[in-house]
Parts: structure tokens; sequence; C-alpha cells
């Protein structure tokens, strides 16, 4: 039987993905879109769980307001990883 579960992220699922977002914000940075997304798959075995489970990463990158100055009206760029474990099978942007 097939299942898929949301994984919270944590240091370590955004370690294995932080070349990754950096190669998105870099793309995003040299494009017009206003976001851009891509996707990352790997297994992981976290301390407990005796097997490896596939993981697919979803990374979108869009600009959002600074929050850093009440009076502030630049942008950040900002990357939003989800993360979900699955038994399915397929390439991670199809999952």
């Amino acid at each position: 039987m097939a299942a898929v579960w949301a994984a919270a992220g944590n240091a370590t699922l955004d370690a294995l993905v932080a070349e990754t977002a950096d190669n998105l914000r870099f793309h995003h940075a040299k494009s017009s879109q206003t976001r851009l997304r891509t996707f990352a798959s790997f297994t992981y075995q976290a301390g407990q769980l005796e097997t490896a489970r596939k993981v697919v990463a979803r990374l979108e990158c869009s600009l959002q307001p600074d929050a850093g100055e009440a009076t502030s009206t630049g942008m950040r760029q900002e990357v939003d990883i989800r993360y979900v474990v699955t038994s399915l099978k397929g390439s991670a942007q199809y999952l």
C-alpha cells in the first residue's frame, strides 16, 4: 500500500536541499518571473527508523516585503520549502 505524508522541515533536510535552494535563488534573481519553483527527491533515514524513506521537496522562490523596518519599501527573496515522505514511485515534480 502506498503512503504519503507531510514532513516537518529540519536542519538535516534543509542541508540536503541547500544547493538546490541556492541554485533556485540564483535563477530567480536572473528571471523576470515573480515566482520560480523546483523539486528535489532523495532518500533519508531518520535516527530511529529501520528503513530509508523517499522524501520529495518542493522549493518555491519569490519576493516578499522586507519587514526589517516599518518604513521599508524593499523586497527580499524568500525560499519556501515543503517536504513530503512517500512510498510512491515517480519523479519529484509528478509527486
